[in-house]
């Protein structure tokens, strides 16, 4: 019997089973991507929401809709033209006050409801004489547009050239709440005489140092703040005098506290601050000066002085404040044209280089400024361009800190008259004033006007 055998080799180590991967790992895997693009897909679609426009609620309007849905139009842009800005007259041309009597040199102030304007009249007393009449004339507001009949000038004082008195053109301004005038005389035999009068019954007298040899050419000025008064008067023919004192009437003025002496001085203007300041300015020749007053009329701080290109300046005009004051006077430029140049003067420190505020056209002159601060600070002016035989009177405004125009320059007077002389006075609302000013009239003599200065807001 056969045998059987089998072959035998070593054995091989049995390769050991991988253990099984649990079934929530697989679950895991799988879910964590889903679940990563499904939080990314929600926080898109969130954003989306709260960016866009929302629909509009029911019971909106069609414009609510609109400014939903659409985005707002940029506003349009500012107007390149704007409206110019210019003063007007009321009435037009203004009210003669004088009469049908040779009137000249107006001086004006503007209360709450009244406008006081005081001017000299001129009436032949014979051959080789003239008789000069002071004269004080208050009008309500508005005014009329002419003078009613039974409204006529009130003649403070008279001056006759055969008997030696010489008249001063009245100085008319605000005492208190209303227009006063402030008229001065000069005797020869007795010396300057002034008095505080508003109508024939109300009469206060200054018995004012007594002066000689009345000088020619000199302006009496006042100004008052409250119940304080400052004057300046001319003084022994040469210089000018300042006296402070109450506007009470009847009372008498404190002693001469300030002089300014030269024999070219003239043309003094006074503004005052308050009760406690002002300022004066005068023609010194071929120079302007000036000076800060205190309450007693003695200088605060050393006087200054402003030169002329031309060595001519007119008489000067004045605004005052608490931060110092400005000056104007006419003057030429180095062409020979006429200009209106201003200087600020600080309460300390030099005045400015004077500049051209208001150029004028080659030919003409400009004569005796007038100026004042509207109730913003804003210097109203007016003055006269003088064009051979003819003269007109014209205007402007300008920012009283850095002088740039406000309103550009305007006439004042009739474009066909013969006007000049002109005086300013501020009302008690910015842009605001009264105006008057001589011209001549048809019967060839000259006449006063005066009206109101509405200028655009």
């Amino acid at each position: 019997m056969g045998k059987s055998f089998s072959l035998r080799t070593e054995e091989e180590p049995e390769t050991p089973k991988r253990p099984a991967t649990p079934g929530w790992i697989w679950v895991l895997i799988v879910s964590v991507p889903l679940l990563l693009s499904a939080i990314v897909v929600a926080l898109a679609v969130w954003l989306t929401t709260t960016t866009a426009p929302q629909p509009p609620q029911s019971g909106t309007t069609l414009a609510e809709r609109r400014r939903v849905t659409q985005p707002e139009a940029p506003p349009p842009p500012p107007d390149p033209t704007p409206a110019p800005r210019t003063c007007a007259l009321a009435p037009n041309h203004g009210v003669l006050v004088s009469g049908t009597d040779r009137a000249r040199r107006p001086s004006v102030a503007l209360s709450a409801d009244r406008v006081g304007v005081g001017f000299v009249r001129f009436t032949q007393a014979s051959q080789s004489c003239q008789r000069l009449e002071a004269s004080f004339i208050e009008l309500p507001t508005p005014l009329p547009a002419a003078l009613p009949p039974e409204t006529l000038p009130v003649v403070f004082d008279e001056g006759n050239g055969c008997t030696g008195v010489i008249l001063h053109t009245p100085t008319v301004a605000l005492v208190g709440t209303q227009p006063w005038a402030f008229t001065c005389r000069f005797p020869v035999s007795r010396g300057l005489e002034c008095q505080i009068r508003r109508s024939a019954s109300d009469i206060g007298t200054w018995g004012l140092p007594q002066t000689r040899d009345m000088p020619g050419n000199t302006v009496v000025a006042a100004a008052s703040a409250g119940n304080r008064l400052w004057v300046a008067q001319p003084a022994d023919a040469r210089g000018i005098v300042v006296v402070t004192g109450s506007t009470a009437a009847g009372q008498r003025p404190d002693t001469p506290s300030f002089a300014v002496e030269g024999s070219r001085t003239d043309a003094a203007t006074l503004d005052a601050v308050s009760e406690t300041e002002a300022w004066l300015a005068w023609r010194d020749g071929g120079s302007v000066g000036v000076v800060r007053l205190g309450r007693d009329g003695r200088p605060v701080g050393a006087a200054r002085r402003v030169a002329s290109l031309s060595g001519r300046p007119t008489e000067p005009a004045l605004v005052a404040s608490a931060s110092g004051a400005v000056l104007l006077f006419g003057d030429a430029t180095a062409d020979g044209t006429g200009a209106l140049m201003v200087a600020q003067v600080p309460v300390e420190g030099d005045p400015t280089t004077p500049v051209a505020l208001v150029p004028s056209l080659a030919g003409t002159t400009i004569a005796r400024p007038r100026a004042t601060l509207d109730a913003a600070g804003r210097i109203i002016t007016v003055w006269t361009e003088r064009a051979g035989e003819r003269g007109t009177v014209r205007g402007a405004v300008f920012r009283g800190d850095d002088l740039l125009p406000v309103i550009a320059p305007f006439a004042v007077s009739a474009p066909t008259s013969d006007a000049g002389d002109a005086d300013v006075a501020p009302g008690l609302t910015p842009l605001r004033g009264a105006v008057a000013w001589e011209e001549r009239t048809l019967q060839g003599t000259w006449g006063v006007r005066v009206a109101r200065l509405l200028c655009a807001e």
